[in-house]
């Protein structure tokens, strides 16, 4: 089975999390990962928050969105079709908050 790295980055928080900045982790990817795959990948890459709507973005576009409610409970929004990722020759990914509405689901 082939296996590779991906980075995975976010967005700084507060001034305290700019200390650990660049906030960057190695993701290992196998080729029978599919892109819901890497979002809950990403995700346990990402701190626990309520509320909160993360974008993982590639060097290309937005991939899907990483949403957390007032329990903590995660869902995953695909932008793309559910494909297999290890062809798509992403190598970095990057989690931003994002200013969509947070809905309490």
């Amino acid at each position: 089975m082939n296996n590779k790295y991906i980075k995975v980055g976010r967005q700084s928080l507060c001034m305290g999390d700019d200390c650990t900045a660049p906030n960057e982790k190695l993701v290992l990817i196998n080729e029978k990962d599919r892109l819901s795959d890497i979002l809950r990948k990403v995700s346990d890459c990402l701190p626990q928050m309520c509320n909160v709507i993360w974008a993982v973005c590639s060097d290309k576009k937005v991939i899907g969105y990483i949403i957390t409610n007032i329990n903590k409970q995660v869902q995953y929004e695909l932008c793309l079709e559910n494909q297999f990722f290890y062809h798509l020759n992403i190598e970095y990914f990057f989690a931003v908050i994002s200013t969509r509405k947070v809905l309490n689901t």
